[in-house]
């Protein structure tokens, strides 16, 4: 595992991680220095990522970006990551929707993928929209957790993610906000998927209107109902925090 930590504005360039010290690394965590930001009250400065950077990782199967708020993803960033499993931009605020997407050039790109951690990414920039674009990006790759936790988003539709996602075991949309919520569809009575985990905790952020849950066992059938009835047949369901009540039939 190798650590690089950010304290000042950087590009990173093929050329810098591209000698044969490099092609063993399997994780790789590109860190702000939390302690710096919080003695000069301001975020790391600046993160370009610029194409071809990873290139010579041709190993790197985990790939992380901690406490470093702006980051700007460029066409072709993500090339030679061939066997990258796991993808996490948690908490980079900054890092805007058409920045995240020009990062996947074809469905060639990151063809590995199994988790997909999205935790706040881009709740100060131009927000994310889980629609059809997005849900494209999960047809060609293996992903099963996708976690978009915490995140202001423009608008979303579960059911797509669902028919897209054909492998999606986990998904976490605790605490989300929606700000375009009449754009969005809340319906996954029709996930394809081998779904299994849902985290809907912190319901009472999606909308301020107040949803309500309804049990049925057997099996774990949840539904839950905001004036358009959704349903999902899931294993595990965590309702942390959850706005609403609960009733069982």
């Amino acid at each position: 595992m190798a650590k690089m930590k950010i304290r000042c504005e950087l590009t990173l360039r093929n050329t810098l991680l591209y000698d044969d010290k490099w092609s063993n690394i399997t994780h790789l965590y590109i860190t702000g220095d939390w302690n710096w930001n919080h003695k000069y009250g301001d975020y790391t400065a600046d993160l370009f990522v610029r194409e071809d950077v990873f290139d010579g990782l041709i190993r790197l199967e985990e790939l992380r970006f901690v406490w470093t708020p702006r980051v700007t993803l460029y066409p072709g960033c993500f090339r030679g990551l061939d066997n990258l499993r796991i993808l996490d931009l948690s908490d980079c605020v900054e890092l805007g929707y058409d920045s995240f997407m020009s990062a996947f050039e074809s469905d060639l790109t990151l063809p590995k993928l199994e988790q997909l951690i999205l935790h706040m990414t881009g709740n100060k920039a131009k927000h994310f929209v889980f629609k059809d674009s997005f849900a494209k990006l999960l047809t060609t790759r293996p992903v099963y957790v996708l976690d978009i936790s915490d995140m202001i988003i423009e608008a979303y539709d579960l059911e797509l993610i669902g028919r897209y996602a054909k492998h999606l075991l986990f998904l976490n949309i605790s605490g989300i906000s929606v700000i375009n919520f009449t754009l969005s569809n809340e319906n996954i009575r029709n996930f394809s998927a081998p779904f299994k985990v849902l985290d809907a905790s912190r319901s009472y952020t999606i909308t301020s209107r107040v949803p309500y849950m309804l049990c049925m066992w057997p099996p774990y059938e949840y539904v839950i109902s905001d004036h358009n009835m959704i349903g999902l047949i899931v294993e595990t369901l965590y309702m942390d925090n959850l706005c609403g009540y609960l009733q069982k039939q």
